[in-house]
């Protein structure tokens, strides 16, 4: 079956950082989609969904070590295995299709400031780790590994406009407890 996912990677180098990948992290896929599918054949076909998603994005991995990498296979794994349990369950979320898309608006000048520092970087990822797992997967895969909507859409199975919709509400959300800090501090 490797075989197979090997043939549609390009490329030596890709080839051997995926065979590496999934060396490395094929049991930690394995035990991430078991722990929310409870069931082994359906877990395998969450861990050979994400490895079909990676070979898409084995390019812009860089470092198959990194604690960076880990989290990105984590985040997918997390993602295919949700839908595969959704569509199970047939569960459709409803709130992502009858959502209405307003334009973000822009950080204040302090805050942006104080995120582009690199205390502020660490502190706005400690924020975006604490939040709920859709809005910290979109996020993450925007920030971090700098994905497109479309991009974050396909990884996660989910439209564009629901990725627009969950960056649009984590921004909200970290603006919002950013303004709470800075208050805070403010009143000591």
């Amino acid at each position: 079956m490797l075989q197979v996912f090997l043939l549609a990677v390009e490329g030596e180098e890709n080839k051997n950082k995926f065979m590496e990948i999934y060396l490395r992290y094929k049991n930690l896929m394995y035990t991430v989609a078991y722990n929310i599918l409870h069931n082994h054949e359906i877990a395998e076909e969450a861990v050979q969904d994400t490895l079909f998603k990676l070979t898409k994005y084995i390019s812009t991995i860089e470092n198959v070590e990194s604690k960076r990498t880990r989290n990105y296979i984590m985040i997918i794994t997390r993602n295919i295995s949700f839908d595969i349990y959704n569509k199970e369950k047939k569960y459709c979320e409803t709130s992502d299709d009858n959502s209405v898309y307003i334009n973000d608006e822009p950080f204040t000048a302090d805050i942006l400031d104080y995120v582009i520092s690199e205390e502020g970087y660490k502190h706005l990822l400690e924020i975006i780790e604490k939040m709920d797992y859709s809005f910290k997967d979109t996020l993450k895969l925007k920030i971090l590994y700098e994905h497109t909507n479309d991009e974050i859409a396909e990884l996660q199975g989910i439209s564009k406009r629901a990725v627009e919709m969950r960056l649009y509400r984590g921004r909200a959300i970290i603006k919002e407890l950013l303004m709470r800090e800075c208050d805070d501090y403010a009143t000591k």
